[in-house]
């Protein structure tokens, strides 16, 4: 296709709104794709990024998490951002109340919690058992 085509404001907005799409269906390669065929704005890249990073991450899809964080360059300013680290200190107690400690690690793995926040996500599931 020629470069004109590709680069056109309607191809553009057309591969903007597939990009975005492609994020929310957990569909991280077919939104690289989109990325690198087309020249997506790097603000609206970050933005949808970080928006369905916050948003997998509060559904604890850890798998969709790694995979975001491995594959955009998420600034470690916003990974360590108290919304995030509150949302992750969340989602760890909630995944740890259901015994799934690998999963609950992952999240620490991905966000690194305090060592604060890991015991009181511990202590409040010994203190609160749901069983």
């Amino acid at each position: 296709l020629p470069p004109e085509f590709i680069s056109s404001p309607e191809v553009i907005s057309i591969a903007e709104k597939g990009f975005v799409f492609h994020l929310s269906k957990n569909e991280i390669s077919e939104a690289i794709k989109l990325k690198d065929e087309f020249y997506l704005s790097p603000e609206l890249i970050q933005t949808a990024v970080k928006k369905e990073f916050i948003k997998k991450l509060s559904e604890g899809n850890i798998n969709t998490i790694i995979r975001i964080k491995n594959n955009f360059n998420l600034p470690p300013e916003f990974i360590s951002s108290p919304e995030v680290i509150s949302i992750a200190e969340e989602v760890f107690a909630d995944i740890l109340s259901t015994e799934n400690i690998e999963s609950a690690f992952s999240i620490d793995k991905e966000i690194n919690l305090t060592e604060i926040m890991k015991i009181k996500a511990i202590l409040g599931n010994i203190n609160n058992p749901e069983v």
